[in-house]
């Protein structure tokens, strides 16, 4: 079974204005007005590295965010760096194999009942040798894969290399959906991708999808179950990583990110197909 995470449904046409092609007033506004015009009162957390104030290369004790939850860096923490590829500052999860980030306590990320979201993350990979995962929703028993009806996973490459994303496997692995895209992704290349899922979909078509740059992937959509239901309730989040074991915060080293990261965001609804499009294409230009 495969075990990453991202989305993807059938594509739907798109005019000129909503394919992902900015206007005056993005370009003008920059990618910030465009996420506060589109996301708006539904951002749960927005991560910016731009103002890292952490020294470059050294292991970063705070997160910078901009709105919405704070996490907290891990027992393994990401350094800062300026990374080329993304041409920004950035969090690098790489050279400190199994740095994450998490939502705990008071910033536990999902409401309760939860049906849609969508995340959204400008990254790179250093490799793609499998399972590179940009976030991890934990069902609360230190295992997302087991006894949950809702987990969400983005922002990695299965064994496969191709883009994917997943939601709500459940008890056992059985109640859930995974999108695999027919394009694979490459090393030291800078990729702004929106992953919009919703759990309650009138078709299999419409649960998940992905945006990279501006453009709706194409894939498979492989199901067990339509309508997992809840996405989350009040339930850990991982960055960098999957959590297996919340007690002693341990990450299962074939889920770790490695990578690094620029900007990183979840909106609780499900954006339309305009939106991810143009706010996948603005965040390419950073």
């Amino acid at each position: 079974m495969l075990r990453s995470g991202f989305g993807a449904r059938t594509a739907k046409s798109l005019s000129s204005t909503t394919a992902g092609k900015q206007n005056i007033a993005d370009r003008a506004g920059g990618k910030h007005s465009l996420i506060r015009a589109i996301a708006g009162a539904d951002i749960l957390t927005w991560i910016d590295t731009t103002n890292i104030t952490d020294a470059m290369g050294a292991d970063i004790t705070s997160v910078n965010t901009l709105e919405g939850y704070q996490p907290t860096v891990g027992n393994t923490a990401p350094k800062a760096e300026y990374n080329t590829v993304l041409r920004s500052t950035a969090y690098d999860f790489a050279t400190n194999d199994g740095a994450y980030l998490r939502f705990n306590g008071d910033g536990n990320l999902f409401p309760s009942g939860l049906k849609s979201a969508t995340g959204i993350v400008r990254v790179t990979f250093n490799d793609t040798s499998a399972y590179h995962r940009v976030f991890m929703a934990d069902g609360g028993n230190g295992n997302p894969w087991t006894a949950v009806d809702g987990a969400f996973g983005f922002g990695g490459t299965d064994s496969s290399d191709q883009f994917a994303m997943l939601i709500g496997e459940g008890d056992g692995g059985t109640n859930g959906s995974l999108f695999q895209s027919t394009e694979t992704a490459v090393a030291d290349t800078a990729y702004s991708l929106v992953s919009p899922l919703d759990t309650v979909a009138v078709s299999t078509a419409d649960i998940l999808k992905i945006y990279k740059d501006g453009e709706d992937l194409v894939g498979s959509l492989t199901n067990d179950d339509v309508d997992p239901g809840t996405l989350v309730e009040n339930q850990l989040g991982i960055i960098g990583g999957e959590q297996l074991n919340t007690s002693n915060n341990t990450v299962n080293a074939n889920g770790r990110l490695r990578g690094s990261i620029s900007d990183f965001i979840i909106i609780k609804r499900f954006l339309t197909d305009g939106e991810s499009s143009r706010l996948s294409k603005a965040l390419s230009s950073p």
